[in-house]
């Protein structure tokens, strides 16, 4: 058995050299940590700031507090941005790595870095390999100033606890024992696959169609739910929906790809109506089928790794609805507090304006864009109506600013008359 699994480690290197090795050495190179707990509690409350709907936690590094961090289910490895707070560790450069996700481009260029402790609120860890992804080799990045956070906790860290997380009350807490679910919690056993989770979903594709698909727990997505198009095209299935072009970025670069609105998902006994979804196109039809955090927001969502469980408490008297963005613009913050456009979606209002990709955002409605958080964006975005949008093209110092008016879009945007029986 020796002789072959170096057989097969020599043909890997002869035909892809290091790389495809480097990738799988860093998958395990996490394997022997231990989860120090300092305090006698079994439960630790975390330091938590949700973002675009994904959680993300402050955690300590080699002693020094303050690192903001992404709590990505879908990330099979921890990684360090190459941010301000980052570069100032003075980490010392390992081993080259491949960072590969979402995304029709080049994949990222990151290389290996050792930590000595990683503490997450007094539970910690001594010698973390993790990677560290430069900015200047990430087409996620367009420009520095976007890093707004310090890193990302993959699954490497995370299988050490139970998570619990409550986007309406702002916390994330992890535990070191098991969930004891009480009479309003819907249990659903998930998979681990090379360090993945998967759950069964039931998936409603109207015209009285259901399909029954794993799909991936993937905290570190903003989105509702990805359906592979590939595989409807397989199948034979048309969704005949209206739909709506649209993009977003991943460590691999921009992925251009259509949005709808199905009539909905059920997990367990939960139903999730008219949840919008991202129809992605790949090679391989079993990819990118993924749960995202703005659908797993709308309830108290629980990550039990002791018993490969995801626990789910509806909130009370809470409907699950999605948001849409009308305004079609997709903004990122950058350090000053401004948003930079990333992408114009051109079936919306701001494609008919003076408005480009690269343009800095400074105003939405009346309201600097330095006091708007992302998710009030989305909340702005969400809402039919007109609009002043002020924006500033560099290097001029003059911005222009550009009325625009959003439009619901009947059968996207509008669905919540939907007839579409979708539990099963």
């Amino acid at each position: 058995m020796r002789v072959k699994i170096l057989v097969c480690v020599l043909t890997v290197v002869a035909l892809s050299g290091c790389s495809v090795v480097n990738q799988i050495r860093m998958r395990f190179e996490n394997d022997d940590l231990t989860a120090r707990w300092t305090d006698k509690q079994d439960t630790v409350a975390l330091p938590t700031r949700y973002i675009s709907n994904k959680p993300h936690v402050q955690v300590a590094i080699n002693g020094e507090e303050g690192f903001l961090f992404l709590v990505d289910s879908g990330a099979s490895i921890t990684y360090l941005m190459d941010s301000p707070k980052v570069a100032n560790l003075k980490l010392e450069k390992g081993f080259d790595l491949i960072a590969a996700g979402w995304g029709d481009g080049d994949d990222s260029t990151a290389y290996q870095v050792a930590v000595e402790q990683l503490d997450l609120s007094g539970v910690s860890f001594e010698g973390v390999s993790m990677a560290y992804l430069p900015v200047s080799k990430s087409p996620y990045y367009e420009r520095p100033d976007e890093v707004i956070i310090d890193g990302v906790l993959g699954h490497d860290i995370l299988k050490h606890f139970v998570w619990r997380f409550d986007e309406k009350h702002n916390q994330i807490d992890i535990s070191r024992t098991a969930f004891r679910p009480g009479p309003n919690d819907v249990a659903v056993d998930f998979d681990i696959s090379m360090s993945k989770l998967s759950v069964p979903v039931n998936i409603a594709l109207g015209g009285g169609r259901v399909i029954e698909h794993d799909v991936l727990i993937d905290t570190g997505s903003r989105h509702y739910f990805k359906l592979n198009q590939t595989y409807l095209d397989e199948e034979s299935i048309s969704l005949n929906l209206p739909s709506v072009e649209a993009a977003d970025f991943g460590l691999s670069g921009k992925a251009v790809h259509q949005r709808v609105t199905l009539p909905g998902i059920t997990i367990g006994s939960i139903h999730m109506p008219n949840i919008k979804t991202n129809l992605i196109v790949s090679d391989d039809a079993e990819d990118f089928w993924v749960i995202g955090s703005a659908a797993l927001n709308q309830y108290v969502t629980v990550l039990d790794y002791q018993q490969n469980k995801l626990f789910i408490t509806p909130y009370p008297n809470h409907q699950f609805s999605s948001q849409f963005n009308l305004l079609g613009l997709e903004l990122r913050k950058i350090t000053s507090g401004h948003f930079v456009v990333r992408y114009i979606m051109p079936d919306m209002a701001t494609a008919h304006v003076d408005i480009n990709v690269g343009d800095i955002i400074t105003s939405i409605g009346g309201s600097a864009s330095e006091q708007l958080t992302e998710d009030e964006w989305l909340t702005i975005s969400d809402q039919p109506g007109e609009y002043e949008i002020c924006r500033l093209r560099e290097p001029d110092t003059e911005q222009g600013c550009f009325t625009v008016v959003s439009e619901p879009i009947e059968g996207y945007s509008n669905r919540s008359g939907s007839t579409d029986v979708f539990k099963l």
